[in-house]
């Protein structure tokens, strides 16, 4: 790859317009298909160099643009993309370059994944551009924001949804402000207008929401993603969404702006949550255009699902380590503090209760009989092996509620508690049987130290907390939605416990576990123990 831009330096008239596109388009194609990260950072290096010495060479900039854009570091790829427009002494290079920069990067790739294809309104174009300079050039988010409802108020029809899409991005980018409900419920009705929301919406299985996902952007590199309650249960799906929203505004604040770690690979971004003209409630965010680790594991290697489950490690233990340091606590319970306009609202992180959890889950999928009482008592007993090492976790820790880039989403149920629930209850899941378990436990477990080092010490804890968490959570799993028409799958939870009862000698606890469900009279469960 860097041979290949070498050879372009070589080849470049700059007093050539047909330079300026054949660059334009051999550069985007060569960074994207085949520049590895240490390779475009050399090149950054050297054109940084270059331009030190005093070489203003407008190939610098726009080399300089993409490597940047491709590395992440978007303030400093529009930063030469304005040299750029700056630096040219003709009006027609100076619309190559913004041609490059805001329809090549970011209105192509909302054309092919939002809207139709309609024709552009220059003068919003012009405001677009005045909005981006105005931020990443001069710092101003007051003048951005202005040139984006002039660019908005200048628009209409699907034009005007481009803009809205592209303006919610942008801001939840910059992460200064969330756009109104008025301009999210604009662009949500204009979609229905249109037939896209309904035809595009996805149900998302074993859940209560429906999903509609626009599609990442060649600038933003995410997802702008719309999720909406079913209107089975109103009241309950509406607090669902709600609490994902305050609990995504929580951990993005606290990435963003406190512990200043990479969020885009921990929580998605909210941007608003509001009620359509239906009264359907909405979530509208931003996250990582990634897969999900079920449909990820579907079609990748063996080799990369590991690498996948290590970088939701990572991201566990970064929010494991600290979030619940900037939690705020009243009387032995957990809150995430929230601010809504003037108003402070202290809204409850609930501590999970395993026994309790376990026993409801244990009676939807076995049922309940007089032998459960015996298992209970055995159980809670045996909870006390799990270290009382609090930790906001994600509190549904299913393979579809992870990105491939290790992201958490579908936070609505979060808890305090052990992270090894988090944790096992992942690892254990059928999807991840063939796999080094114990290598990618180890990973999460140096990552937690590394991230926050004077938490180092419970690290032996949370070790010694594994077996007991697979114990409960594969129990507990065999009760889940994803469980209840799936014998087979229920089944492989409960036989996955009773494996790790057998091979740490849980012999009580295995007879109780056996007692109750030959008892139950429950097939699939009644011919796997007695195998056993």
């Amino acid at each position: 790859m860097y041979s290949a831009a070498m050879k372009m330096i070589s080849s470049f008239n700059a007093e050539n317009i047909s330079s300026w596109k054949y660059l334009g388009r051999e550069l985007s194609l060569e960074l994207k298909g085949k520049g590895s990260r240490e390779s475009l950072e050399k090149l950054e290096a050297v054109e940084e160099e270059k331009i030190a010495k005093g070489d203003d060479s407008r190939f610098s900039y726009c080399l300089l643009a993409n490597v940047k854009r491709k590395l992440g570091k978007i303030d400093e790829s529009f930063y030469y993309y304005s040299r750029l427009t700056e630096s040219s002494d003709s009006g027609e290079k100076a619309d190559v370059i913004r041609n490059l920069f805001i329809n090549r990067i970011i209105l192509n790739p909302l054309d092919r994944m939002l809207l139709k294809k309609s024709k552009n309104s220059s003068s919003s174009w012009d405001s677009i551009d005045n909005a981006f300079s105005s931020y990443y050039l001069e710092n101003d988010l007051g003048s951005s924001l202005k040139n984006w409802q002039d660019a908005i108020s200048g628009s209409d029809g699907e034009m005007r949804l481009k803009i809205l899409a592209l303006c919610s991005m942008f801001l939840s980018e910059v992460g200064k402000k969330k756009i109104s409900e008025d301009t999210a419920l604009e662009l949500v009705e204009g979609l229905k207008k249109t037939g896209m929301l309904e035809k595009s919406l996805y149900e998302v299985p074993s859940s209560r929401n429906e999903v509609f996902e626009i599609g990442k952007s060649g600038f933003f590199k995410d997802a702008l993603i719309l999720k909406r309650n079913k209107g089975i249960n109103p009241d309950e799906e509406e607090a669902r969404i709600v609490s994902e929203y305050i609990t995504s505004d929580f951990l993005t604040d606290l990435f963003r702006n406190k512990i200043r770690t990479d969020f885009r690979n921990i929580a998605p971004i909210p941007i608003s949550v509001f009620r359509d003209e239906d009264g359907r409630v909405y979530h509208l965010m931003k996250r990582s255009a990634g897969l999900n680790l079920r449909d990820y594991f579907e079609n990748c290697p063996e080799s990369e699902k590991g690498a996948a489950l290590k970088r939701v490690m990572e991201s566990s233990a970064i929010i494991h380590a600290y979030a619940i340091d900037f939690l705020e606590m009243k009387n032995g319970n957990y809150y995430i503090p929230y601010l809504e306009g003037s108003k402070d609202y202290l809204v409850a992180v609930p501590r999970l209760n395993y026994v309790t959890a376990l026993r409801k889950r244990l009676i939807r999928r076995i049922g309940e009989n007089p032998m459960l009482e015996g298992f209970m008592k055995e159980a809670e007993d045996y909870s006390h092996s799990i270290a009382q090492v609090d930790a906001f976790c994600h509190g549904d820790s299913y393979i579809t509620n992870f990105l491939e880039d290790g992201s958490w989403i579908d936070l609505e149920k979060r808890v305090i508690a052990n992270p090894m629930i988090d944790i096992a209850a992942l690892l254990e899941l059928p999807e991840c049987e063939g796999l080094d378990k114990t290598m990618i436990l180890e990973h999460y477990l140096s990552s937690f130290a590394k991230a926050c080092p004077k938490k180092a010490r419970d690290v032996p804890k949370l070790k010694e907390s594994y077996i007991p968490s697979r114990i409960f959570f594969s129990l507990y799993n065999s009760g889940r939605a994803y469980s209840q028409d799936n014998p087979e799958r229920a089944s492989f939870f409960v036989m996955n416990a009773v494996s790790a009862m057998e091979e740490n000698n849980l012999s009580s606890l295995l007879g109780r576990l056996y007692d109750y469900i030959i008892s139950s009279g429950k097939e699939p469960f009644v011919n796997a123990i007695r195998k056993v």
